[in-house]
């Protein structure tokens, strides 16, 4: 898979499978994340819409990023296309410590190296408030 095969990457709290086939993604970051305090650790999970062209095997590698001297969660992803065209793929809700302020980054391996496919500030501060 390349990074170009991916047309959106969202980050929420949890991404949960109706009986219907629809998924539904529960607290969507639209903005930065924000934590009142550092360490912390985040309940998180990411969906990726993924439009595959051609049919065939393939593995996708992902890993998120977090600042600070913290090790990148790795996953891997086996994809079976048959039919070509969008689908989705979802992440497992995942623990990911956050020790300071700064940048998430969502890297898509391509050959040997990671290519950047989602970014996500870090702050500190108080949630917002809903309207």
């Amino acid at each position: 898979m390349q990074a170009s095969d991916i047309t959106a990457v969202i980050v929420c709290d949890s991404v949960r499978r109706e009986v219907s086939g629809k998924e539904l993604l529960v607290g969507v970051y639209t903005g930065n994340i924000v934590s009142p305090s550092f360490p912390v650790v985040i309940e998180l999970a990411f969906w990726f819409e993924v439009d595959i062209r051609e049919t065939g095997e393939q593995d996708a590698d992902i890993r998120i990023v977090v600042p600070g001297e913290v090790p990148p969660l790795e996953m891997r992803f086996h994809i079976a296309t048959v039919v070509p065209g969008p689908f989705s793929l979802a992440t497992p809700n995942m623990q990911v410590p956050l020790v300071e302020a700064g940048e998430l980054r969502i890297e898509l391996k391509e050959g040997d190296d990671w290519t950047v496919v989602k970014r996500k500030v870090i702050q500190r501060g108080d949630a917002p408030s809903p309207r």
